[in-house]
Parts: C-alpha cells; structure tokens; sequence
C-alpha cells in the first residue's frame, strides 16, 4: 500500500510516486510535476492476477517497450472509476470517462494520461491465459469499451465488486473468483471477423512483435502462447504464401531498420539494436540485414541521415 497524504510535502508525494510505481509495475515511468496531489495505490494478488486501486492528481504513466519483462506478459484491464484519462497504444486513442473500460497490452509500449482527481481499478491478466481463453480480446486493445455497452457494464460492475471484497477472501475463493471473472471477459469479445485462419495469422504476427527480443522466438513458442498446435498455426502463416519463421526473420529486419531510422536512436550502437530483436551476435546481424536491404546496418543509418555507428 502506498498512501501519500495531503500533510506530505507536495514534490516528496511527486518523487515518491515516481520512485514507487516501477516497483510495483515493472517498465513503468511516471511523470509528473512537482505540484502533485494526494494519491493511493493499493495492490492484491487475485488468483494468477493482480488487482490494484489507483487515485490521484495529474501525471502520465509511460511505457517503452525495449525488451520482455514482467509487464511483457500482462494484460491490463483498466477501468475507469472517476475523473478522466487518455490511453494510446498501437496507433490507436482511447478518452475514458468514468464507467468506461480499456484493455492495454503490456507486450507494446503505451502512454496513459491521468486526469484531475481521477481513480482507477486495474485487474492484471496473464497474457497467455487471455490468449488462450479469449484471443478476439487483443483485438479490442486500446479502444474505449464505453460504459452505455451492458457486457462493459457487467464486468465493470463484477471486478469493482471484487476489489471491494477480495481483502477478505482466503487464497482459494480469491483464485475462484479470478476464474470467474477471467470466463466473463468473454462478453468483451467483438464479433468474429475473417475465417479462423485469418484469426490465427493475426493473433501470430501479435504475438512475434511482443516477443522479438527473445533469439529462442520459435513457431513452437508462438502457438503455446496463443493456445494452439503449432501445426495449425503454421498453416494459417501458408494459407498467406509464408512461414512464422520467415516472418519472424522479416519483422526483426523491418523493425531493426526502423530504429536505425529513428534520429531519437542516432546514438544507440548497431550492436544495441541488433540484440534488442533477436539477433545474436552484430554479424550474423549484419549479414542478414545487408541481404534484405542491399547494404549494412551502419551504411544504412548513414544514408538516411542518422549518426555513424
């Protein structure tokens, strides 16, 4: 429990506040200015999840995905209980008001801009679970599930009633209850679109950039984490004319030249970004992306205008 009252020096509560919530949600950085009002964060363990109580005045919470930790493999439900707040993950824009609801994917980075006086309820997910159990939900990412929606307003009303109890449940009923709410999140699921191959393939591509920085990233991992046989998997990735591993490959090249791209990056080693995506060593690294883009990484970066490296 981290409770920073009134009585506390305004920028002590900023500093502590940015000092804790990394502790508790690893990747996360806060901003926030000095003048920073009173705020309490209160986490539970809830089954094979956390669910934590947030309140508090202005700041932003950051998260910039560089490689897998803890948070890598979270799904957050967010739910809005007063004040307002702007999520933005994926390219895509969520406002919040209270009532409302929003899944953020701890796999990718994001950005949640926290109102005046807001509070929050925050149930933490295991991904694999999720995509196990409910796989359309990724889908649902970053957008706004608005209270006026009855299966918003369902689970909403379920976890808020489970924050206000689970401190009096014992390890087993708090285990039961996460069961239960983990089959209700079913109700959040958009209707199905495309075939089940479709389905499958765009659950896949999710799944490779979330876990590109590991060098073992492998079809076999892929379908355990999405809860499938890795046969039907690799024939969702033939029905498109490819492989999962040659689009693991193409995505660590394509994502590789991005950040050699990136002036904020202009001053990160090759070396640095070669192991941030899988690769295991700078020439293998170098090997592979002259193949694809016709020239090495460092040429590359030169001839697009970033810094020698």
């Amino acid at each position: 429990m981290i409770e920073l009252g009134p009585d506390a020096p305004k920028a002590e509560r900023a500093t502590t506040w940015q000092r804790e919530i990394p502790r508790v949600f690893e990747g996360l950085r806060v901003v926030a200015g000095e003048d920073f009002a009173p705020a309490t964060l209160s986490v539970l363990r809830c089954g094979m999840g956390r669910l934590a109580e947030i309140s508090g005045g202005a700041h932003r919470i950051e998260r910039r995905v560089a490689r897998r930790d803890a948070s890598s493999e979270v799904l957050n439900l967010v739910l809005q209980v007063r004040g307002e707040s702007v999520c933005r993950q994926l390219s895509r824009r969520a406002r919040l008001a209270p009532g409302d609801a929003v899944l953020l994917d701890g796999a990718h980075s994001f950005d949640l801009e926290l109102g005046d006086s807001y509070a929050q309820t925050v149930l933490q997910l295991p991904r694999g679970l999720i995509g196990r159990r409910h796989e359309a939900l990724f889908d649902r990412v970053a957008g706004r599930l608005p209270k006026e929606a009855p299966a918003t307003q369902l689970v909403f009303d379920v976890v808020r009633g489970l924050a206000g109890t689970l401190a009096g449940l014992a390890p087993f009923q708090s285990a039961s209850a996460f069961e239960g709410v983990v089959g209700l999140l079913g109700v959040l699921q958009g209707e199905p679109s495309g075939s089940v191959a479709d389905r499958r393939y765009l659950r896949g591509l999710v799944e490779i950039d979330a876990r590109l920085s590991d060098p073992d990233l492998c079809a076999a991992m892929l379908a355990g984490a999405a809860g499938i046989s890795r046969r039907r998997l690799e024939a969702a990735f033939a029905a498109r004319g490819t492989s999962v591993h040659r689009v693991i490959w193409a995505r660590r090249l394509e994502r590789a030249a991005a950040a050699l791209r990136d002036p904020a990056q202009n001053q990160r080693r090759c070396l640095d970004i070669a192991l941030e995506f899988g690769f295991t060593s700078e020439a293998h690294f170098s090997r592979s992306f002259r193949r694809k883009f016709g020239a090495p990484p460092r040429a590359y970066r030169r001839n697009v205008g970033g810094a020698k490296a």
